[in-house]
């Protein structure tokens, strides 16, 4: 259906969407970071949910912009120059699930992190 813009979930089965890692890489314990081609996807979800952010930084500097989400908080740094790369992360599982239905990956099977939160409320 031309002009369809439903998303990734609407227009392919699960055993067609690309898998987990393809989307996301394991940085530390509950955090998770983006991988550069998903980010413009994951940020352009956020505005359309009309969250407020806070951006730090400066002229001839790195800045980071914050999203609060769900259980956590997704960080856009923008690094400036060699020494501060630019990244993307998740922190919070509820926040990663999410994510992981925004843009249009696989669930993984299980997450450590799955464990230790216990039941759903």
């Amino acid at each position: 259906m031309a002009g369809n813009r439903a998303g990734p979930i609407a227009c392919c089965s699960v055993s067609e969407l690309p898998p987990f890692s393809q989307g996301f890489t394991r940085a530390a314990d509950n955090l998770w970071a983006i991988r550069r081609p998903y980010w413009e996807t994951v940020q352009r979800g956020l505005n359309s949910l009309q969250l407020e952010n806070m951006t730090d930084g400066g002229f001839m500097s790195s800045s980071d912009t914050t999203w609060q989400f769900l259980d956590g908080e997704i960080i856009l740094r923008n690094g400036y120059g060699f020494a501060n790369p630019s990244f993307m992360t998740v922190r919070g599982i509820r926040a990663l699930h999410a994510l992981v239905d925004m843009i249009g990956v696989k669930h993984p099977r299980r997450l450590p992190e799955d464990e230790r939160e216990g039941p759903s409320a």
